[in-house]
């Protein structure tokens, strides 16, 4: 079976409407089975009505007014090994198991404070190392908005910069765990962003997929 993911900053999934919205769009992604969002702004009284209206789904709960992350799986055979999250809705872990194949999928809605983000990132690691080691598998995804980009010249316009300058929480996250940025890999010289600001002046690619280097890869969408 083919895993294809797609991830949305929703920003707040309370209002009625918008959430209805959101679950047609996706339930009109007929090749998706998982998808992936944040700023829910979910609360503990959420997630049994949300799970009536989808199914399958698995909450970090954030504020009434920021953060919060979901997990929803969708329309194929697939046994739930371990799941874990945040008590601020900055991150979600499960463990998947399709044909045979453990995923470690991780939702992350990163800090705005970089120490905060340094501190994200880190306990982030130790985590999927952990659970690497528990379940015998070598296949992550982390997916979501870090609020941070992977290259400051070439993922945020206007730049200061004119050669490559990675961001060390990035670059660091991804070595240590042998993780890939697919989109990048995939385009190495496209200029594409996935935030702007309001008065469209500064762009910046600050939601992507990180996927361990050896894996075949599926069908993902931001």
């Amino acid at each position: 079976m083919v895993l294809s993911l797609l991830s949305l900053n929703v920003r707040g999934f309370k209002n009625v409407s918008k959430r209805k919205a959101i679950f047609l769009y996706c339930e009109g992604q007929v090749n998706v089975n998982c998808f992936f969002f944040q700023e829910t702004q979910s609360n503990k009284e959420d997630f049994g009505f949300w799970k009536s209206q989808w199914g399958n789904i698995y909450l970090s709960h954030g504020s009434p007014r920021s953060a919060g992350g979901a997990i929803f799986l969708h329309n194929f055979d697939v046994k739930i090994i371990d799941h874990n999250s945040d008590t601020e809705g900055h991150w979600l872990m499960v463990n998947i198991e399709v044909d045979d194949t453990k995923y470690i999928l991780v939702n992350i809605y990163g800090f705005i404070n970089r120490t905060k983000k340094q501190r994200l990132f880190t306990n982030i690691n130790h985590m999927i190392t952990n659970w690497k080691q528990m379940y015998a598998t070598d296949k992550v995804i982390v997916a979501g908005d870090s609020n941070v980009v992977p290259d400051e010249n070439q993922d945020r316009h206007p730049t200061q910069h004119n050669s490559p300058r990675f961001n060390k929480i990035i670059s660091e996250f991804s070595s240590s765990l042998d993780l890939i940025d697919i989109w990048r890999r995939k385009n190495p010289n496209k200029l594409q962003y996935t935030r702007n600001n309001s008065q469209d002046s500064q762009h910046s690619r600050i939601d992507y997929w990180l996927l361990t280097s050896n894996q075949n890869i599926f069908n993902l969408k931001l």
